[in-house]
């Protein structure tokens, strides 16, 4: 009866130590985080990069709550279309905005589950953010080149939900979580790449 107890009682101390470091981690991240560029795509049409802000919000001090992840993208493409010129070549550059929301639960002293919900994801891209430049030895006018902006708003939208759908989806697990110097650098990695944000005001 004496090896049942003790048995018994390391169990519940091993379970209370599990609760305290996953609150402890649950409250060292809780706020909102920005990262550093993030590449989403590099190609030979271009490169896609992405600044992330990650707000972790906490429910009633249990060791998880709502997620919201932000994306500022920028884009940089060389493009060609039967619309200008023959379909001369031009490059373009788009700013986007994407967000997606989800829920979050530190799962141990350095892990944290994400569950995204991708019914919320929106990609946004302005019309007006979206500059094209024409090769100057193509002949196309200023004026074929802006008639394009609609349209073209609409293809990267749609190009790019795809392919921010798969990079939120590599967000599922947060491993080797870390807050250091004083809660103002949130350390993770992210299947084998190391990520670092820094506490938002």
């Amino acid at each position: 009866m004496r090896t049942i107890t003790l048995g018994l009682l390391v169990a519940a101390a091993v379970t209370v130590t599990g609760c305290n470091e996953t609150a402890r981690l649950a409250k060292d991240v809780t706020g909102t985080w920005s990262s550093a560029p993030i590449e989403l795509g590099n190609d030979t049409q271009g490169q896609t990069t992405t600044v992330e802000t990650f707000t972790f919000e906490n429910e009633n001090g249990t060791p998880g709550g709502v997620i919201m992840i932000e994306s500022m993208i920028s884009q940089q493409k060389g493009m060609a279309t039967d619309a200008v010129a023959g379909g001369s070549p031009f490059a373009m550059t788009v700013a986007a905005k994407a967000s997606v929301s989800g829920t979050w639960e530190a799962i141990d002293d350095d892990e944290i589950r994400v569950i995204l919900d991708m019914s919320s994801l929106m990609v946004t891209v302005d019309p007006e953010a979206v500059s094209l430049v024409a090769n100057p030895l193509s002949g196309t006018t200023s004026s074929e080149i802006d008639s394009l902006r609609p349209a073209m708003a609409d293809f990267v939208t749609a190009d790019l939900t795809g392919l921010v759908k798969a990079h939120y989806l590599k967000y599922a697990m947060l491993d080797d979580v870390k807050v250091k110097e004083n809660g103002k650098i949130l350390e993770v990695e992210v299947g084998k790449t190391d990520m670092i944000m820094r506490r938002q005001l």
